[in-house]
């Protein structure tokens, strides 16, 4: 096993190749300001593939034209007003990217709807997908996973919280 200073953990460093990669601990605050959370707790999932939101509910709701003036599919999702669980909750309209398999943790094959949505993470903005999923019983509201670190992180499992808060989108 490789250990890594403590001082050098939660700093920038260039790979290989140039392009800059950021540590990261087993859960970090991230931003997703599309979707309207300033800060959520997220569990970085290695072992997953895909990103998962918590939705408490997900309903069609017409359609919409994407960028090349195809009809697209929207969905209404309801979401926690803040991110941690508690208080009202509040409705947002989103485009359908597609549907995807997604084997849960209990080991069942689920077909789930999947966006688009701005996450921040640390100095790292992207636009990634998302799956939508009741995650009530579940600690953490989002995972994200492999797809959506890509090369600019690298998880250390025995740290947390290493980038600090999120700073604030811009819109």
């Amino acid at each position: 096993m490789i250990r890594v200073p403590p001082i050098l953990s939660a700093l920038a460093f260039a790979a290989a190749g140039g392009k800059e990669k950021h540590w990261i601990g087993w859960q970090e605050w991230a931003s997703l300001p599309d979707l309207g959370y300033e800060r959520l707790r997220v569990k970085i999932d290695t072992g997953a593939q895909t990103s998962s939101l918590h939705v408490w509910r997900v309903r069609p709701e017409g359609m919409t034209e994407d960028e090349n003036g195809e009809p697209t599919p929207l969905l209404r999702l309801q979401l926690d007003s803040d991110g941690a669980g508690g208080g009202a909750k509040r409705d947002i309209l989103t485009p359908l990217v597609r549907h995807v398999m997604v084997v849960g943790s209990s080991g069942r094959r689920q077909r789930r709807p999947v966006i688009r949505t701005r996450l921040i993470l640390g100095p790292v903005e992207k636009v990634i997908e998302v799956n939508v999923t009741n995650r009530e019983a579940m600690q953490f509201r989002m995972i994200i996973g492999r797809t959506a670190l890509g090369t600019d992180f690298i998880v250390d499992v025995n740290r947390e919280f290493l980038l600090g808060l999120p700073r604030r989108a811009q819109r």
